[in-house]
């Protein structure tokens, strides 16, 4: 059996159907977007559509002029369920689990995600380690500017 590949995103899936195969799947509100693994022979695999909603993840694929429909449940770091040709008779089981790909220096609490919130009306912008800021005026970025010490100088 392969052994998995890792990708390199941000948030990535290892499924298995009769084969390994990395997905880097990125979540706005319920739309799914992502990538397959461009290092291998599915980067010309596309994600059409996608969305989560609530814990099902449906996702629209095009391989070699055919299209799929993967339907599968999330639960933790893992999905289970069914992909299937939509205009013919292949079809099977699909599963992943979430690989963490961010350095394990990143994992201490010591770093904090910085967020960038850029004013609507196009005067600035700031920088916070809050991502959820509830004010009209700033749009924040989709993900984190960089990771910064929580506190430099105690």
């Amino acid at each position: 059996m392969p052994t998995p590949r890792s990708g390199s995103y941000r948030k990535n899936w290892t499924t298995r159907l009769p084969l390994y195969i990395t997905l880097d799947l990125k979540q706005a509100g319920n739309t799914v977007t992502g990538l397959f693994d461009q290092t291998t022979f599915w980067s010309m695999a596309q994600i059409r559509q996608g969305s989560l909603r609530g814990t099902n993840l449906q996702l629209e694929v095009t391989a070699e002029n055919r299209l799929y429909a993967v339907i599968a449940g999330l639960q933790s770091n893992r999905f289970t369920g069914t992909y299937r040709m939509v205009e013919g008779e292949e079809h099977g089981a699909v599963e992943g689990r979430r690989v963490n790909l961010l350095p394990p220096e990143t994992a201490t609490t010591w770093l904090a995600p910085l967020w960038e919130y850029r004013r609507t009306n196009g005067a600035g912008v700031l920088y916070s380690f809050d991502p959820g800021l509830t004010n009209a005026a700033l749009k924040r970025t989709e993900e984190p500017v960089c990771r910064v010490w929580r506190e430099p100088v105690k």
